[in-house]
């Protein structure tokens, strides 16, 4: 979420061709947060529920 808007804010502020770079950025960001998440949830529940129970 915090890269959504530093990155927004930034696209408004900059120039044309800054802003394209930092709005490229913020989208690679989010998407590999995404997809490191959903690969580690399976993992990480796992080993939780062996500790817990």
């Amino acid at each position: 979420m915090t890269s959504i808007v530093f990155g927004a804010l930034a696209v408004i502020d900059l120039p044309q061709q800054h802003a394209d770079f930092i709005a490229r950025a913020m989208v690679m960001t989010v998407l590999v947060s995404i997809v490191l998440h959903g690969l580690s949830v399976e993992p990480i529940a796992r080993l939780h529920a062996r500790r817990a129970g």
